[in-house]
């Protein structure tokens, strides 16, 4: 996995977070809310899923007006 700190030693921030506040980054390791294994999970339709989940059990983005 790629260093992601500055020569000071100050870690940068993940390449996945889209703003500063506290709470699940898009991409974080975190337990899927639909098979419970901990996987990289993202926040789609107010749930915590893993790409797996979404692919199978959410409807895609292009199905909902």
């Amino acid at each position: 996995m790629l260093d992601r700190s500055r020569d000071d030693g100050e870690k940068l921030p993940s390449p996945y977070r889209t703003t500063d506040s506290p709470g699940t980054a898009p991409g974080e390791i975190r337990v899927c809310e639909i098979c419970g294994n901990q996987r990289r999970c993202f926040d789609r339709f107010d749930m915590i899923t893993c790409q797996s989940c979404q692919d199978t059990y959410l409807p895609s983005k292009g199905l909902l007006l």
